[in-house]
């Protein structure tokens, strides 16, 4: 058959350069940009993108000769700017080149107070019931007693006051050193995991607590901002005062016991280990109060919200290794980034790890699940509900580095109590001299005989973490008590930092994983590597050699800043996209999502995909929406992007990142997941981060481009976007623009999602979407792409797809068995590539062919792809989508019956129970050693306005074990003409024509 062994001849996109004339002079300067391969100054690149997207923004009908003379004027301005910005960021590079991680020390808050033994214990027992009364109170909302007598905490053990207060964790055991502004003023604060915040005390000062080091005055420092209230991240605190979107953002943070701290949310540089970090947001508080953080100068908050220190540097893991209580020498190593790695060298034992638990009601916390306790040779097993989250909130288990001692929920410590008791050898006493609630009188002799029972503490996932006996039993050697350092609480149970000493815990943030393992702390080896940081939601080009917002420049930056600020004003007047078209045919491999699995298994995989695909149309009423963003289900899509059964390699920014992405011809938004990453679904490639990239720019929300979004909002002028499908499915984020290497070709300006919130998404291995839509945000919309054609091999061949951008127009003419068709449009839906099935044939059968009566007999479906909004289409014909990212058809229910029903009486073989292993409906039962090769299958064919797809056996059924089974799937939404009907043929879009074209081949000989 011809066209069966290569690819067709392929021919320049010619139709496009035409009708894309008033793109010429933008089209000449993006030619003229920097290639990936070369080094670009990052300022200059952003200046000739904007120079490039202004030009065309010029009056149609404005003088050719005044248009050169304001175009020769204006380079030589952007010439004389860029040189300059060239020889002012060399400073500005140096310091934060490509790094790895950073490593800072931890030094305990009483390292240095000459305190004896049992002021040691006092003091952090006393330190703990406070903290741990405040996070019980942010956890339920209610405030628990605090005391450092054992008879107080048990009396909070056995419940609470009904005081109400909207509390955080503050307080803390660890102390790091960094240094703010700019120059930079170097100060100790408490580091802590249950907290977000960075915040510090701040001149003028209202009222403040004593500190050692000076306070940090604003004022000289050049490069502090305070944030407006109109920013993002005066949104992520839980609560602000704002009184205009312009005016400062105001925050107030109230602890469990009187403590608090107020003032402004501001950016500014922080120093950790030698290290700038531009643009970190801060607390800039002036009225602070407590005795709760008299030990520093603020906090460093590590927990899991988004102005935590974690998530403002986009680490996706960090670690820390605590030495013991009464080392006053050792320092405990903090890793922030990639080097927050097991150190193998100084292990002693096995790496555990368990899942994190996330907690709508307390997003900060780092939740782990406590499946049980082992006391000595008694394994205490108690209900689920003992530990678990409860619906309201309250409950759970966390990881805290800034409580000493560990904290059970009441009917689990009680458990653990009796335990201890019946397994000692030794006379109980009262510890509340020291504040602990157990103790036990040691023998005059000393220690050195007694038996304590083991503890172990086991974990969701298997892990154990089994403690030695000083991280649980503390001995006053004047009192001469042996004291357990677990304790009662009702709302919340605490894994403290005493049980924690001399592990090392590994927070895979981006995994959710919790990893320790038993080491010495004051072995853990050394790194020192800088960290880079950018801000992408809040600045509108984020770069990694620039400050974030700042209030004080020199005049050259201001000037600089005014310029481009002047050539972005330009952009509401933009055409949408400002992308070179490919001059030849862009041909990619099309990888499928489980190539590595055995055929039984990737079919099986790739039908429960498709079967979550496809959505009730009737639940998506209404008009309007399409394909983007609401709040409403009219607004939602019909199709969910979890299919992703195609995967295409890409390569974005500047150096190129790599990454797989799933291509997805019912969509349009090209997205990707990016640094920092709030939200998102595990993927193999390593995600992206725009703070890296020299040519990454956010668009505005005032261009035209922000404006095909069906909704966004603004936040500090960068367009941001929400794409909500079907089901739960979501992805949030920027919208941005940067380079995007397609094949072999690099595409300046290519307009893509920067997401960092994703949910219910393509597999793990991919990184995001590539839409080949309809819509004016879709890759080939972009780049102006006027036909583009796939041809896909059958599911179990080892042999990638093909996938051409600017096939020739005649790429299937000399294939003699085809069929073109034209589409149709969806006023509702935009995007899809719709066809109007209009007749139905199974074998030699009499075709059914659908009237008016029959179509508009489904209550579910519309009748034409526009439904009943209109839209263009036979009114007699049955909308059906052409998908790639499904691997299974699905007919609307009515024509499902009617088929199933034809090919029962056709086929003529015993009817199987629907194949569970399979999620198939229809399947046939085959003779004992008979293949499905040698039963008769009738073809099936489909209608579209009289031309006729027809589809033999092997693009109708799959063999699984003794039974064949049909690979369409009934539904009450939108009809789809899957992946699987589709292998073997070259599918041509013909976007200028509306036309779609299947011409047979084999794809599995294509080169």
């Amino acid at each position: 058959m011809a066209g069966a062994g290569h690819l067709p001849p392929l021919q320049e996109e010619g139709d496009a350069a035409s009708s894309r004339s008033e793109l010429l002079t933008e089209r000449n300067i993006h030619n003229a940009l920097p290639s990936s391969q070369e080094e670009e100054d990052p300022f200059r690149t952003r200046i000739t993108h904007a120079l490039a997207l202004s030009l065309v923004t010029l009056p149609p009908k404005f003088p050719r000769k005044k248009k050169m003379v304001s175009l020769a004027r204006l380079l030589l301005l952007v010439t004389v700017v860029a040189a300059a910005a060239a020889r002012c960021a060399v400073s500005a590079t140096t310091a934060a080149r490509h790094p790895k991680g950073l490593r800072v020390h931890l030094t305990h808050v009483d390292a240095h107070g000459n305190y004896s033994r049992l002021q040691l214990l006092q003091r952090a027992a006393r330190r703990s019931h406070h903290r741990m009364s405040r996070l019980v109170a942010r956890a339920t909302g209610v405030h628990v007693a605090s005391s450092s007598s054992s008879k107080a905490v048990a009396a909070s053990s056995g419940g609470g006051g009904d005081l109400q207060v909207p509390v955080h964790a503050g307080n803390g055991e660890f102390l790091m050193d960094l240094a703010i502004g700019t120059p930079s003023l170097s100060y100790s604060a408490i580091v802590d995991t249950g907290s977000d915040l960075v915040w510090t005390q701040c001149k003028p000062c209202n009222e403040c607590f004593k500190q050692s080091t000076p306070v940090f005055d604003p004022s000289s420092s050049s490069t502090y901002a305070a944030v407006p209230c109109s920013s993002t991240l005066c949104s992520d605190l839980p609560t602000s005062s704002c009184t205009t979107s312009a005016s400062k953002c105001g925050y107030t943070y109230t602890y469990g016991d009187a403590s608090s701290t107020q003032g402004t949310l501001a950016t500014e540089t922080f120093t950790l280990a030698k290290s700038k970090l531009p643009g970190v947001a801060f607390g800039c508080g002036d009225t602070n109060e407590g005795d709760g953080f008299t030990q520093g100068a603020g906090l460093v908050g590590l927990g899991r919200g988004p102005l935590s220190l974690v998530s403002q540097l986009g680490l996706d893991k960090f670690s820390y290794c605590l030495t013991s209580l009464d080392d006053d020498t050792g320092k405990s190593p903090l890793l922030l980034g990639s080097v927050a790695e097991i150190s193998s060298s100084a292990a002693t034992s096995p790496v555990q790890s368990t899942p994190l638990v996330k907690n709508p009601s307390q997003p900060s916390f780092y939740y782990v699940t406590l499946t049980g306790l082992t006391v000595g040779s008694q394994h205490i097993t108690l209900p689920t509900s003992a530990f678990a989250i409860q619906d309201d909130g309250t409950g759970g288990v966390i990881v805290d580095s800034g409580t000493s001692i560990t904290y059970l929920e009441v009917q689990g410590y009680r458990a653990l109590k009796k335990a201890f008791v019946a397994q000692m050898s030794l006379p109980v006493v009262d510890g509340s001299e020291i504040g602990l609630d157990l103790c036990f009188q040691a023998p005059s002799k000393g220690v050195d005989q007694v038996q304590v029972p083991k503890l172990v503490l086991h974990f969701d996932g298997g892990a154990d973490l089994d403690l030695p006996a000083e991280n649980y039993m503390i001995l006053d050697s004047a009192s001469g008590a042996l004291c357990m350092t677990v304790m009662a609480s009702r709302g919340l149970s605490i894994i403290g930092n005493f049980q924690q000493q001399n592990f090392q815990f590994v927070y895979d943030v981006a995994g959710d994983t919790l990893s320790s393992e038993s080491e010495s702390c004051r072995a853990h080896g050394s790194v020192a590597e800088p960290v880079r940081l950018c801000h992408t939601r809040t600045s509108f080009v984020c770069s990694p050699h620039m400050p974030h917002e700042s209030t004080r420049h020199s005049a050259l930056t201001a000037a600089m800043e005014l310029l481009v600020l002047l050539l972005f004003l330009s952009l509401p007047v933009l055409p949408a996209h400002c992308v070179v078209v490919p001059a030849a045919a862009v041909r990619l491999d099309l990888a499928r999502a489980d190539a590595n699995l055995t055929g039984h298994e990737l079919i099986r995989r790739a039908v429960q995909r498709s079967l979550a695909r496809p959505v009730v149309a009737a639940a998506v009423g209404g008009g309007g929406g399409g394909r983007r963003v609401g709040a409403t289900a009219a607004s939602e899509a019909p199709l969910a992007p979890g299919g992703g059964e195609y995967l295409v390699k890409l390569g974005i920014g500047t150096p190129q990142h790599f990454f797989s992405a799933a291509v997805d011809t019912a969509t349009d938004l090209v997205w990707l997941q990016c640094q920092p990453c709030i939200s998102c679904f595990r993927q193999l490639d390593p995600v992206f981060n725009p703070r890296l990239s020299s040519s990454f720019a956010v668009v505005p929300c005032r261009s035209d481009t922000c404006g095909q979004l069906d909704e966004h909002r603004h936040d500090d002028d960068a367009c941001e976007y929400t794409y909500k499908y079907s089901g739960n499915s979501v992805t949030k984020g920027t919208l941005a623009i940067d380079k995007l290497a397609v094949g072999t070709n690099v595409f300046h300006g290519v307009v893509f999602g920067c997401s960092d919130s994703s949910a219910g998404g393509p597999p793990a291995q991919a990184s995001g979407l590539v839409g080949l839509g309809r819509g004016p945000l879709s890759l080939v919309s972009q780049l102006s792409v006027r036909r583009f054609m796939y041809c896909l091999p059958p599911p179990m061949s080892s042999t990638p797809g093909k996938l051409v951008l600017g096939a020739a127009v005649d790429a299937v003419r000399n294939v003699s068995d085809r069929v073109s068709i034209t589409m149709s449009s969806s006023t509702r839906y935009p995007s899809y590539y719709y066809l109007n099935l209009d007749g139905l044939a199974v074998g030699d059968q009499t075709p059914r062919m659908f009237t008016t009566a029959t179509a508009s007999s489904s209550s579910s479906s519309p009748a034409t792809p526009g439904g009943a909004s209109g839209g263009g289409g036979n009114a007699s014909a049955y909308g059906m989508i052409v998908d790639v990212a499904s691997t299974i058809s699905f007919l609307e229910a009515s024509l499902y019956d009617e088929l199933a029903d034809d090919l029962e009486e056709e086929i003529r073989l015993p009817r199987a129970t629907a194949s569970r292993r399979l999620g198939l409906d229809l399947c046939f039962i085959l003779p004992e050693g008979v293949g499905m090769d040698r039963v008769y299958v009738p073809s099936v064919s489909l209608s579209f306005d009289g031309r006729w797809l027809e589809l033999e056996r092997d693009r109708l059924f799959v063999e699984d074990g003794r039974m064949m089974c049909l690979m369409v799937g009934r539904t009450h939404g939108v009809s789809i003409l899957g992946n699987f009907q589709q292998q073997n043929m070259h599918v041509l879009y013909n976007l200028r024509r509306g036309k779609i074209t299947f011409a047979k081949a084999s794809c599995e000989s294509l080169q």
